[in-house]
């Protein structure tokens, strides 16, 4: 039996002000690597789709997403009964993009090329729900921790870009 399981949900706030930007789940079944699924309310981040999709988010907010994307995953291979640790494989990558404008102080600007293996985008009713297969928000949290730990070192960050190249096998 192959049975789906969602695992709990994940508020994703912005500090100061306080607010709810986006609220997070993870869904898995008992034999395939499992997926995030996120939704942004209308008002932030930016969000554009086209050939490129693009999210831009605070400092504060990239910093806690690039936390909870890992979190998520590893609550996936829970569900699922694993305990080893993610793994390099093989495959098509998909290639995150991480600006970050202005320097520290600036929004931190991820994107990608739409339309990749292993994500999803919807828009509907003023909200943008967006899904990422376990390897690419892996690949989405590495980007994010890398370009975060550079502007922190005072190393500049014009772009950095990660490819999804991990999975829970």
């Amino acid at each position: 039996m192959n049975s789906e399981r969602t695992g709990g949900a994940f508020l994703l706030q912005e500090q100061e002000p306080k607010r709810l930007v986006g609220i997070f789940v993870s869904t898995t079944t008992d034999q395939f690597p499992g997926w995030i699924w996120g939704a942004f309310g209308d008002q932030d981040p930016r969000c554009k789709h086209g050939p490129v999709t693009e999210i831009a988010v605070s400092r504060d907010v990239a910093l806690h997403l690039a936390g909870l994307l890992q979190v998520l995953v590893a609550q996936n291979m829970w569900l699922r009964g694993e305990s080893n640790g993610w793994e390099f494989v093989g495959g098509t990558p998909v290639t995150f993009s991480v600006r970050i404008e202005n320097g520290t102080k600036g929004m931190v600007l991820l994107s990608w090329e739409t339309g990749g293996d292993g994500i999803a985008w919807n828009e509907k009713e003023g909200e943008v729900e967006w899904g990422l297969r376990e390897d690419r928000a892996l690949g989405l949290s590495h980007a994010l921790i890398f370009a975060l730990a550079r502007t922190a070192a005072g190393i500049g960050v014009p772009s950095i870009e990660s490819s999804s190249a991990f999975s829970s096998a």
